[in-house]
């Protein structure tokens, strides 16, 4: 017979609602086993009937709520059940991640106070359909007082983000914005000193600034990278020599299918460098330079290259046959993340 111990880890891999309907009234032993202490719940929220949201409430949520290590609440007025579980008294002391859909415009405030007031808040995520007030949402969390791990997903207009500054120092070292949003890299590494992995859409010239210093990042993510590989080799070597991981996922220039350049970037200034992923697509109009191409393929198979496990790899999808006219996309990386050769 397995231990109370081997039995906690198994239950740490599964939802507490589940762990609640089949294992808490099954017998005494498996009743203990589930209202131990130690055993701290991860919940994801089901969508119901109003009878079935107050079983769920007074039955789960309530008696345990001073054990909830993770919720996920996926569109079911999120505001609501936090609300009702503040003015009923509960307090969230051991949550740490928190995962909310859509939350209603008119009680941001509400949802607000009540993460500011959560003692062990690490990793929030939110995704809304919409958000007309994304920028004033942004700003109230990035300065919750314990957030390590801040990921929004929402809906809306092209748009600059601007905090409204002040001497408040954001705790993030985990940050995913959302794609519509333009990052401000100089906004962001100095109200977040942290910052250790970044995921933004666009990386714009004039938001960063080469005398700011070095950051801490280790990990990049661009999803369009607006500039040319002379200033892109300026940011990085600003940036110091700790980025371990590093993808743009839309350059605008072919300068960054240079073998040569990247191998003298890296090796000067970010040898530590373990994942590299560059996307490059262009259109083409006749026929192909197949030599070109040849020739281009070689530049990136010295030791350097293989050492790492990188390669390029170069795909032609044809757009008009009658007109010959092709898109040509060039990826740089590890043949995990980048497919098959073409």
């Amino acid at each position: 017979m397995m231990n109370i111990e081997t039995f906690l880890e198994i239950f740490e891999y599964l939802d507490g609602y589940d762990l609640y309907y089949i294992f808490a009234k099954l017998n005494t032993r498996f009743h203990n086993l589930f209202y131990d202490r130690n055993l701290l719940l991860k919940i994801q929220l089901r969508t119901g009937s109003h009878v079935f949201m107050n079983s769920y409430f007074n039955y789960l949520l309530y008696p345990n709520h001073d054990r909830l290590l993770s919720l996920k609440i996926p569109d079911v007025e999120p505001s609501d059940l936090l609300l009702r579980a503040i003015y009923s008294g509960i307090f969230f002391n051991r949550l740490e991640s928190l995962m909310i859909c859509n939350i209603p415009t008119d009680t941001q405030t509400h949802i607000l106070r009540i993460l500011a007031s959560l003692p062990r808040l690490f990793s929030l995520t939110i995704h809304n359909d919409i958000y007309k007030n994304c920028k004033e949402l942004f700003h109230y969390i990035y300065y919750l007082p314990t957030l390590k791990s801040l990921k929004i997903s929402v809906q809306g207009r092209r748009h600059l983000l601007t905090l409204f500054l002040d001497t408040s120092i954001s705790t993030i070292q985990h940050l995913i914005l959302p794609q519509y949003l333009l990052c401000n890299f100089r906004m962001l590494i100095s109200l977040a000193p942290q910052l250790k992995q970044l995921v933004c859409n666009e990386l714009i010239p004039s938001h960063w600034d080469p005398s700011m210093g070095p950051c801490h990042l280790t990990h990049l993510s661009i999803n369009i990278c607006d500039m040319n590989f002379d200033r892109f080799q300026t940011f990085i070597e600003s940036m110091g020599s700790q980025l371990q991981v590093l993808r743009l996922k839309n350059v605008s220039h072919f300068d960054f299918i240079d073998a040569n350049r990247w191998e003298q970037l890296i090796v000067n200034f970010v040898s530590g460098l373990r994942i590299l992923n560059v996307k490059y697509e262009t259109l083409a109009a006749g026929q192909l330079d197949t030599e070109e191409h040849v020739a281009l393929v070689d530049s990136f198979t010295s030791t350097f290259w293989s050492e790492r496990h990188w390669t390029i790899y170069v795909e032609t999808r044809f757009e008009n046959v009658r007109k010959m006219r092709s898109s040509i996309i060039y990826s740089i990386g590890s043949s995990k993340e980048n497919g098959s050769t073409v």
